[in-house]
């Protein structure tokens, strides 16, 4: 150990002066631990244990690859390309645990205003209270079944979906109002047979030949199969998410750990087909 027995002896008659017990009883040439010695060493095995567990905590805290994390979604985003975010994020940090809340847009803001959670998935329309870190603006897509007639056309417009079997989203959700008008602009008229509150849900029904859709693309790429043909949507419409954290802290490193990989996650969905 490089340490002289002087030095030994020093250190043994401190220690036992300082607890206020003898620690060491001699038998014959060599000395034993006393009852109170075993004792303390026990107490002292758990301390230093517990000191080692404390470091390592802090090594993964700092590293963000330790903790717990909340998150709350659109439905949309939470259950169809965001848990595949999530597989990803804990596929590198095993010891993290994720609590995945979904609810409504306006929902999920008011949870991040109020530091419910630590990162939220949700769509416009945003406030000046509202921390938007990232914002994924996209253009929207059609899908149709994939041996429908129009798939011969590289690009779909209102007029060539002009009484053909449409599945929109309920009348409430903005972006029913938004494709309605780019078929109002051109006098189209959109028969719409089918009306769902997820985009998900509407590429099912295009799946079963019900009729066609026009989606966000991350879903519709996400959601792809042989049972779908996807086409660009002209005139474009933008379909917007944002990222929020809560605004009047940092993001954790954890938090912000995880939301580059939903940025990555998305981009590559994203890109999934596009060329």
């Amino acid at each position: 150990m490089g340490v002289t027995q002087p030095a030994i002896s020093a250190a043994m008659t401190k220690l036992s002066s300082e607890v206020g017990f003898e620690l060491f009883r001699r038998e014959g040439r060599i000395l034993v631990l006393t009852a109170e010695a075993e004792q303390l060493e026990r107490d002292a095995r758990r301390v230093v244990s517990a000191m080692a567990e404390l470091e390592s905590s802090i090594a993964g805290i700092s590293t963000a690859r330790r903790g717990v994390l909340a998150i709350a979604s659109s439905p949309g985003a939470g259950t169809t390309w965001l848990p595949g975010a999530i597989a990803r994020f804990r596929e590198a940090r095993p010891d993290v645990t994720i609590r995945l809340l979904t609810r409504n847009s306006r929902e999920v803001r008011n949870l991040v205003l109020s530091n419910g959670v630590d990162v939220g998935v949700a769509q416009p329309p945003f406030d000046n209270g509202d921390n938007v870190i990232r914002r994924f603006r996209t253009s929207m897509l059609c899908v149709l079944p994939a041996n429908h007639a129009l798939c011969a056309h590289d690009v779909i417009t209102p007029t060539l979906l002009d009484g053909v079997p449409f599945i929109a989203l309920a009348r409430e959700m903005s972006t029913r109002a938004a494709i309605a008008e780019t078929f109002d602009a051109v006098n189209a008229k959109c028969n719409v047979v089918v009306e769902v509150e997820y985009f998900a849900t509407a590429i099912n029904l295009v799946a079963d030949n019900v009729g066609v859709a026009v989606s966000e693309p991350v879903t519709a790429r996400h959601m792809s199969h042989p049972g779908v043909t996807i086409r660009p949507y002209v005139p474009d419409l933008t379909y917007e998410l944002g990222l929020l954290v809560p605004g009047q802290t940092e993001p954790s490193r954890l938090a912000s750990a995880f939301i580059e990989t939903v940025v990555d996650h998305f981009s590559q969905l994203l890109n999934r087909g596009s060329n």
